[in-house]
């Protein structure tokens, strides 16, 4: 089944770090220096953390934490059972109704993905098969059971083309079927999947 998928994907482009004037490098580096010595008294708190007693724990309130706004990315992918078959909608909402894991292909089409998108499959798929070719203290295979504790996990909103929208719940990629005509071919399981 042909479908879309949306990944949200922390927006990068409307990140400001302009000034509105034009520095030199001695003025910037003044400028890093004050503001490291206006913060340092609650970075040093927030880094010592909770174990010690620190003075200066009521200055971390001073920090202000800003919010990351996402930017939604959608990506065409055949989405098959691991066997290749079509699957269809009735299918997703069985695994919805009944609240099992499950195994899905998910084939990503590279050519109509927006470069950031295909970059966030790119270092999934990356930093899963570091996971899934990792090697113990003795140099032996993880288990199965350490490989997914350890994988990492994306949630996708997946639109089928009657407007169904599905959330794909903690996904992750256990075993990468890519090649050289689909790039992006993965065996992902699913922990949950709702409508």
């Amino acid at each position: 089944m042909l479908v879309k998928i949306v990944l949200s994907i922390i927006d990068t482009e409307h990140l400001n770090f302009d000034t509105d004037v034009k520095l030199t490098a001695d003025e910037f580096r003044q400028m890093v220096y004050d503001n490291f010595k206006k913060n340092d008294k609650a970075i040093d708190a927030y880094t010592r953390g909770i174990r010690y007693r620190n003075p200066y724990a009521r200055d971390i309130e001073d920090v202000q934490v800003k919010e990351n706004k996402y930017q939604e990315y959608e990506c065409e992918c055949q989405i098959m059972d691991v066997k290749k078959h079509e699957v269809n909608e009735e299918w997703l909402n069985s695994y919805a109704e009944n609240g099992n894991m499950f195994l899905m292909i998910m084939n990503f089409n590279p050519t109509e993905m927006e470069p950031d998108a295909e970059s966030e499959i790119r270092f999934w798929k990356d930093d899963s098969e570091r996971v899934l070719t990792m090697k113990d203290d003795y140099g032996n295979e993880l288990s199965d059971i350490l490989k997914l504790k350890y994988l990492p996990t994306r949630t996708f909103k997946l639109l089928t083309e009657n407007n169904s929208e599905y959330i794909l719940e903690n996904c992750k990629l256990v075993e990468n079927r890519s090649n050289e005509k689909f790039p992006y071919c993965f065996v992902i399981i699913i922990e949950k999947i709702r409508y």
